[in-house]
């Protein structure tokens, strides 16, 4: 039985003193010594030197879902999972345009951390979501499958990593944790009564004055099934692709953001409700006005 509650506690805290190889070895100077000599393990190492490595069940799956189509066939039905009732919240359909010279925006992009008190208009915030991880107006046709595609790239079409979104200084809306459905271009609330300090580690961060903070999950199940001990880099690759995605709308839009690895895995996890086996956060940006 995989105990949750002790693991992926990115923070200041998280030692492990059960390792001998971390007890012995006072920095990873030492550390990485010890595993170019094979005297120490790393499951960073590990994963790298058998990347190359797939199993015949990794290939059929592979060919299957390709021969199948199952991509444009889930992509079809990926309406299906978002939510439309009372407490939906529509985003505004006309999306503010990106005037900005894609150069300007490649110059101007840094990690903001300081923020001004500022409340982002609901329409901000909707192009900014739109922009960054929702539906582009171009389609593609896979056999009789007309897929829609999106401002970023995905292994294989899948799209498996979902967008959380807690606004927190956001004109209309209460602070509270939003999934992005990008399907219909809405929010849906998920999680109430949450203080986004508790999200992050350290004090370099303004987190009082930032507009929002946007979580990326994954779901294993959603690729493994096709790309099995691929699936993670793929995912991770994904989520970065994402994060960058954001940091240049955001930046066209004359916002600060700042990419976030410290944060609190399990706490947001349990929030969402997720099961902490399958349902993962594994990465988390800022966004503010400087």
């Amino acid at each position: 039985m995989i105990d949750y509650t002790h693991k992926g506690l990115l923070n200041r805290h998280s030692v492990f003193n059960g390792n001998a190889h971390n007890v012995a070895n006072s920095n990873n100077h030492a550390v990485f010594s010890q595993l170019l000599q094979g005297r120490a393990h790393s499951e960073m190492m590990a994963y790298l030197l058998n990347m190359n490595q797939q199993r015949l069940a990794d290939f059929q799956s592979i060919a299957h879902y390709n021969y199948a189509n199952i991509a444009a066939i889930t992509n079809q039905a990926q309406i299906v999972n978002d939510i439309i009732d009372q407490k939906t919240i529509f985003l505004p359909n006309k999306v503010r345009p990106l005037k900005e010279r894609f150069y300007k925006v490649m110059e101007h992009r840094h990690s903001a951390r300081q923020y001004t008190a500022h409340v982002m208009s609901l329409g901000t915030l909707s192009s900014l979501l739109k922009h960054a991880f929702g539906l582009a107006a171009r389609c593609e046709q896979y056999g009789q499958y007309q897929v829609n595609t999106r401002y970023y790239s995905s292994g294989g079409g899948l799209y498996p990593i979902e967008v959380y979104v807690y606004c927190h200084n956001v004109d209309t809306l209460a602070p509270c944790m939003y999934r992005y459905q990008v399907q219909t271009h809405t929010l849906y609330p998920v999680a109430e009564h949450c203080d986004m300090a508790d999200f992050f580690v350290g004090d370099n961060l303004d987190i009082a004055h930032a507009c929002l903070c946007v979580f990326f999950a994954y779901r294993i199940s959603s690729t493994y099934l096709k790309y099995g001990e691929l699936s993670l880099l793929n995912s991770l690759v994904e989520t970065g692709v994402m994060s960058h995605q954001f940091d240049l709308v955001a930046t066209a839009l004359n916002y600060g953001t700042c990419p976030v690895a410290g944060f609190n895995k399990t706490k947001i996890e349990t929030l969402l409700n997720f099961d902490h086996i399958d349902q993962h956060i594994i990465f988390s940006s800022i966004c503010g006005k400087e």
